[in-house]
């Protein structure tokens, strides 16, 4: 739920030798294979679809309230959007051209970043909520938003956000948002590794009962279909965060090109530096 390539935007050259993205052949097959499963899928949509994509909304945004899902971000975008960039070759570079850059990227990039994080949830919601309604019932999907929207399942929920660690991935978005170069497969793997720390953190803080609670959803048809709809659910997480956004691309871009402009106008005018 961190970070794709919206750091700096399609439109910048940031390193002037900007590389072709080698995967775009790739990446457009994928798209037209995902087109066409997305219309099989629509026509193997069970005869309740209108009921469970209704009641699927509610549990995504159970699952993933706005609140939690942007406070985690910001959180560590805040900790942590510094280290990415100054570890970064090519920011290096630009660091050493720009010297300031890092610093005041990185804190003019943030509210944007936020902005843009909380336009995006309602496609996240949808997505969840499409792919939690294929392999629900109405009545596992309101089980399993009464959980969710409880206390045990709100606590597990903000527990594991607070244990998972983003920093992988959000050092493979700037290292994609400066490169081009998509790798979802890594970006998978970045994912299935913090949220089973993440879980396991968030077991071990929660109490004995609390856990019981917990194994007792898990182990009900809501949680075994909820464990069922799991690939396809992190399907959607990995592609929400992966996918291109030329809008947001573009208002990153700004970002950086003003970052950059004022850093050239008070090298020129020192009398006038922020």
């Amino acid at each position: 739920m961190i970070l794709a390539a919206i750091l700096f935007g399609a439109s910048l050259d940031l390193t002037q030798a900007r590389p072709t993205n080698v995967h775009s052949d790739k990446i457009e097959a994928s798209s037209k294979a995902n087109t066409g499963n997305a219309s099989a899928s629509k026509n193997a949509r069970p005869a309740d679809w209108a009921a469970r994509d209704e009641h699927a909304l509610a549990l995504a945004k159970a699952m993933q309230p706005e609140d939690l899902v942007i406070g985690s971000a910001m959180q560590t975008l805040t900790q942590g959007l510094g280290k990415s960039l100054s570890q970064n070759p090519e920011i290096q570079k630009i660091e050493k051209q720009h010297p300031g850059f890092t610093v005041r990227y990185s804190a003019a990039a943030l509210p944007e970043l936020e902005r843009l994080f909380r336009s995006r949830m309602p496609i996240l919601w949808q997505r969840l909520g499409e792919a939690l309604a294929m392999e629900m019932t109405v009545a596992e999907l309101d089980q399993a938003t009464h959980f969710y929207s409880g206390p045990v399942g709100q606590k597990f929920l903000r527990l594991t956000a607070d244990n998972m660690d983003s920093q992988p991935l959000m050092d493979a978005g700037v290292k994609e948002g400066i490169t081009g170069q998509k790798d979802p497969v890594a970006v998978r793997e970045e994912m299935a590794k913090g949220a089973r720390g993440s879980l396991f953190g968030a077991l071990a803080a929660m109490s004995q009962a609390e856990r019981e609670a917990y194994s007792e959803f898990l182990v009900s048809p809501a949680g075994a279909a909820l464990t069922r709809a799991g690939p396809a659910t992190s399907d959607v997480v990995v592609h929400w965060m992966d996918e291109d956004d030329p809008d947001a691309s573009n208002a990153m871009a700004a970002v950086a090109k003003r970052v950059l402009q004022e850093l050239d106008s008070a090298r020129v005018n020192p009398g006038k530096a922020q």
